[in-house]
């Protein structure tokens, strides 16, 4: 007798002499099988139960003008590996998600995908619209006036550019006790001083864009 075995399956045999051949096949596996006349083993294994690998992208879309950035975080359910390669139809992206943002003349759609590393078949998308840049310019408006020994506080204002802004105070000087905020262009202060007094103001943009402006403060 030929016995053709199968990966997977135990067969053993014994025979003794009664003037035939008794065979004994022994089978052990996890799903049912079936021998036909010929003796060949056939069936399929049972399918896996492991779940797909499940990416979310945060944020799910984000609105930025050219040269701005946006920084990417996924979250990945079904897997231990965490880790995902991302990439940018435009503009680049780091490793770890921070996004650049292209030039670009006219509004334009980015897609920003994150690609599972233990699963490369398992992706998610975030759109971008990016925005063509505006020229940096800071508003020349007339400071209020104030008073000695008064609070006082006013907002100098930028158009344009890329944030965060820098502002300084480049020429000139500000009443005594008052200041200028670097980060959010607010003028305050109490000073007991009184006059007119001139300086010039510097903001500087993320893309290191720079624009001066003359101002007065009458106390």
């Amino acid at each position: 007798m030929f016995l053709e075995s199968t990966p997977g399956f135990q067969l053993s045999t014994s025979t003794r002499r009664r003037n035939q051949f008794l065979a004994v096949f022994i089978l052990t596996i996890a799903t049912v099988f079936s021998i036909g006349c010929a003796g060949i083993a056939s069936g399929a294994p049972s399918p896996s139960t492991s779940q797909a690998v499940h990416i979310n992208v945060l944020p799910g879309s984000a609105s930025v003008v050219a040269g701005g950035k946006v920084q990417f975080a996924a979250t990945l359910t079904s897997t231990s590996n965490t880790a995902v390669v991302w990439h940018a139809s435009a503009g680049t992206i780091t490793g770890t998600g921070l996004f650049t943002a292209p030039d670009v003349s006219s509004s334009t759609r980015v897609t920003v995908t994150a690609v599972s590393a233990a699963d490369s078949v398992s992706t998610a998308t975030s759109d971008v619209t990016v925005s063509p840049l505006v020229k940096l310019a800071m508003q020349l408006n007339p400071l209020p006036g104030g008073k000695a020994e008064t609070p006082y506080s006013a907002n100098l204002t930028v158009t344009g550019g890329v944030a965060p802004y820098d502002w300084q105070i480049a020429a000139g000087s500000l009443p005594q006790g008052f200041s200028l905020d670097r980060a959010s262009g607010v003028i305050s202060g109490i000073t007991s001083q009184t006059g007119s007094f001139n300086f010039t103001a510097s903001v500087t943009d993320a893309n290191s864009a720079r624009v001066n402006g003359s101002l007065g403060l009458k106390i």
